[in-house]
């Protein structure tokens, strides 16, 4: 009877101390992003596990220059390749998909760099706790990562 009650203590206090939900940890980040020097209006980012990461993807929406992933919702700890996707008016027009044959309206082009795109290498370390990760992007010449 006593290793029936150690046991059962034991398990009670695993519970009650918490022994995690087996997933991986998870952090906070947030920062800015700015192209060119300017605050993004509007655009996505993504954390996505890499390099002996493993874990679910985590995102969200850039606004006014400015994101924040909570902790609950955030990238896993380690190394994830960010994907940042956003556009901006080009200078062609072109048809609107939207509209009746003949209508323009300008072409909407890619933001960021292809850097940041699906096929791209930016990899950023998330650490255990609270991150800041800004992006300081300029698409004439090379991007600051």
């Amino acid at each position: 009877m006593p290793t029936l009650r150690l046991t059962s203590l034991l398990g009670l206090t695993l519970l009650l101390v918490g022994c995690g939900d087996g997933g991986p940890e998870r952090a906070e980040v947030s920062g800015t992003v700015t192209v060119d020097g300017e605050p993004v209006k509007e655009a996505s980012i993504r954390f996505e596990p890499t390099v002996g990461t493993t874990g679910p993807e985590a995102g969200g929406v850039v606004t006014d220059g400015k994101y924040r992933l909570p902790r609950a919702t955030g990238p896993v700890v380690g190394k994830s390749k960010v994907r940042l996707i956003g556009f901006k008016e080009g200078t062609k027009m072109v048809q609107d998909p939207t509209a009746p044959q003949g209508a323009k309206t300008r072409e909407r082009v890619m933001l960021f760099p292809p850097e940041y795109g699906p096929e791209g290498n930016v990899i950023k370390e998330v650490r255990s706790g609270s991150n800041t990760i800004d992006f300081d992007i300029t698409t004439k010449g090379s991007s600051k990562k």
